[in-house]
């Protein structure tokens, strides 16, 4: 097992020095009252310890949070775009279909003039319909 898995090295803990000034150790003092004196440092020490941890979590969340917001901005403006795209195809698609109509009516005479025409009327269709969607969404950007 050892040979697979190698041996992880236990981290002290950091003590801080400040409780250590505020009770100055006497030599004299019994066991006992040397062995509160240790635990009352560790203990401040494990207390601050968990305060930096905790301030340090806190940020981490604050930062995923600030990025999660971002992405879903990015989104929102992504589904904006395709909503533009999709009102602009349903006039190119009205467009084309007028288009259409016009050749198909006008297939029985002169094959060229009925193409230009039919391009002419899928222009003019399109452009009227984008016109009429500009001016929709003016209208809603406004009131």
């Amino acid at each position: 097992r050892a040979a697979l898995v190698p041996p992880v090295a236990a981290q002290p803990i950091r003590e801080v020095a400040v409780s250590a000034a505020v009770e100055p150790a006497n030599p004299k003092d019994s066991f006992l009252a040397r062995c509160r004196r240790r635990c009352r440092i560790r203990s401040r020490s494990l207390r601050a310890a968990a305060s930096r941890g905790l301030q340090r979590l806190k940020a981490f969340v604050r930062g995923c949070r600030a990025t999660a917001n971002q992405t879903v901005a990015r989104a929102k403006a992504v589904c904006r775009g395709l909503n533009f795209a999709w009102q602009l195809k349903k006039a190119a698609l009205i467009g084309l279909g007028i288009g259409v109509a016009v050749v198909a009516v006008s297939l029985v005479s002169h094959p060229l003039a009925a193409v230009l025409s039919g391009v002419g009327a899928a222009t003019t269709a399109f452009a009227l319909q984008v016109g009429l969607w500009f001016r929709r969404t003016a209208r809603q950007m406004i009131g």
